[in-house]
């Protein structure tokens, strides 16, 4: 629960991912990659992810999702998005960085949000 989003001063994605993404933060699209402009929910990635690039957490800037938050229960929701259906190799590992900026006590402050897997990963990585 968020207890004053106008705290906040940054909201960064780290992502491990392969192939692409859609990001949505309570039901306003905020970031993807890889990603068709007019996604259904079969859509596969526009291009695909070289395995060892997929995994290097890369890190996404989504200021937009900024105007998105608000106080109380927010909700992130990815659309995970592979080469096709056939595809084989999946990976998806977000993490929400959220920065708060304290003036009172000119105090830097970051707060990671993990994700937890509903399923047992198939490869190691």
């Amino acid at each position: 629960n968020l207890t004053d989003r106008n705290a906040l001063s940054a909201l960064t994605l780290r992502l491990k991912s392969d192939d692409g993404c859609i990001v949505w933060l309570n039901g306003a699209r905020v970031a993807s990659r890889f990603a068709p402009d007019t996604p259904s929910w079969n859509s596969a990635a526009t291009s695909l992810t070289d395995d060892e690039d997929a995994l290097a957490f890369e890190s996404i800037g989504i200021p937009a999702g900024l105007g998105s938050l608000k106080d109380g229960e927010n909700v992130l929701a990815i659309q995970a998005l592979n080469g096709s259906a056939d595809n084989q190799d999946f990976l998806m590992v977000p993490e929400l960085e959220l920065r708060v900026y304290d003036t009172a006590t000119a105090l830097r402050m970051r707060c990671r949000i993990r994700s937890r897997s509903n399923s047992r990963p198939t490869r190691n990585m």
